[in-house]
Order: structure tokens, then sequence, then C-alpha cells
């Protein structure tokens, strides 16, 4: 499962990507987890905005791309007004909000990205490892 990260300079997105690399391993889930590639499409984007947030133009021209193509992209906001930091691309899909999971945000946005790569592939988008085939025949 390839996930591209957008990270904001004020939210601790490595705490995020080191608990979804341990429960990835916990699955048997092989996770490719970085910076975006130009030309390529991920299983899912994760961006984190706040107000330190600055967004170049080949980056909002790729997350302009990545809606376009219906991809999925999962923004991250601290709380609900922390939304006007978000590239206008992304501003019309539900952000996951930080606020909402307290403390806990991390483990709740991990589950959150799992649950979406997993109805990604519950529709058949991408292959799922044999060991969690079983549970969608």
């Amino acid at each position: 499962m390839r996930i591209d990260i957008y990270h904001a300079a004020g939210i601790d997105s490595h705490r995020y990507c080191t608990a979804l690399g341990g429960q990835c391993t916990a699955l048997g889930i092989k996770l490719d987890l970085g910076a975006p590639r130009a030309g390529t499409l991920a299983d899912l984007t994760v961006l984190f905005a706040d107000r330190n947030s600055q967004w170049t133009d080949p980056q909002l021209k790729a997350l302009q791309q990545l809606v376009d193509k219906s991809a999925l992209v999962l923004p991250v906001i601290e709380d609900g007004p922390a939304a006007i930091y978000l590239p206008k691309a992304v501003g019309h899909i539900n952000a996951f909000k930080m606020q909402d999971s307290g403390s806990a945000w991390v483990d709740s946005l991990v589950d959150e990205t799992l649950s979406m790569a997993e109805a990604a592939y519950a529709q058949g988008l991408h292959q799922l490892p044999p060991h969690r085939q079983r549970a969608h025949r």
C-alpha cells in the first residue's frame, strides 16, 4: 500500500507515520510511505495542513490532478476553523480533525487511513495480502 504525505510544519506527522508503519507491519501489509512522486498515483494521499502551510505551485497542481482523477485524498487539520489552510483543490473533502480525537488522534488517523485503504481494496482497486483476502470473499 502506498501512501503519499504532504506535511505541515506545525503538525507532528512523524508520530502518525511511525504508528501507521507499526500497524501495517503487525497486519502484514507492505507499506510504502513518503513524499509524493511525480507521475504516479498513491493508494491514498494524506495532507496535513495548518496555519504554517505554504503550498508551492507544483503541489497545488498535483493536488488538483489528484482530485480530478478522483484519487483518495485525506486532509488532516487541527480543528474545523483550520480548514481555511487547506488548498482550494481539497477544500470540499471532509477532513480528519485531530481535535475530535484528543490525544488519541494518531491512532484514530491510522484507523481512518486503513479504513480508506480497505475500502479501495474491497472495491477491487488494489490487491490485499493473501491472509487478508479471505475476509473479502
